[in-house]
Parts: C-alpha cells; structure tokens; sequence
C-alpha cells in the first residue's frame, strides 16, 4: 500500500490511558525521545497502544479490494438486520463470515 493509498484509511488503536509523565515512559519503554518536544504535554492524558489494526469504511474494501487482501483489518459499523447464514452477516454490501464473533453495543 502507498502512503496516498494510507492517507484516507482510519487506523483503530487500542490501548491503555495514562497521564503523560515523559521520564516514566522513557523508562519504562527503553525510549531514547526528545523530551522538548513532549514538555508541553506532561500531565495529559496519553493512549499507550497495545496495537493497531487498519479500519476501513467497508464501502473503501468493496470499491478497492485489492489494497485489503491478505491484510486483517477491524471493521466497525452495524450489522444489516440479515444473516446471511451461521455467523455470517452483512455490513454496507460487504459480506464477512468463518469466524467472525458478533459484539453487540446496546445504548442506555
């Protein structure tokens, strides 16, 4: 993929909340960072990433599938009210299935 290609896909990142203390961090992850460029954020909260997974709109996987295949990506949106068969549903015309695990987000 090609950073023009890169530039449009979102990036889903999970990790922990921390406050920003730079000389912990530096530490405790064996980075070698300039701390002036950090100065400003010392004390704010930080997301210290666990990982990262491409999060394309489905629609960007049916229109350039060849940019995604072979590569695992995280899909978020809503399952279309079909299913298509056993563990298999439809997000916006693309079909995903095999070992797919539903979450389901219910909103108070």
């Amino acid at each position: 993929m090609s950073n023009e290609e890169n530039e449009e896909i979102q990036i889903l990142v999970r990790g922990d909340v921390a406050r920003l203390v730079f000389a912990d961090l530096e530490r405790e992850y064996s980075l070698d960072l300039d701390p002036n460029l950090y100065v400003d954020y010392e004390g704010e909260p930080v997301l210290i990433a666990n990982s990262l997974a491409l999060s394309p709109e489905p629609e960007e996987i049916t229109e350039n599938t060849e940019q995604f295949l072979g590569k695992q990506v995280t899909i978020v949106g809503e399952a279309e009210d079909e299913v298509a068969g056993d563990n298999t549903y439809t997000f916006d015309d693309l079909l995903t299935g095999g070992e797919y695990k539903s979450r389901t987000t219910h909103q108070c």
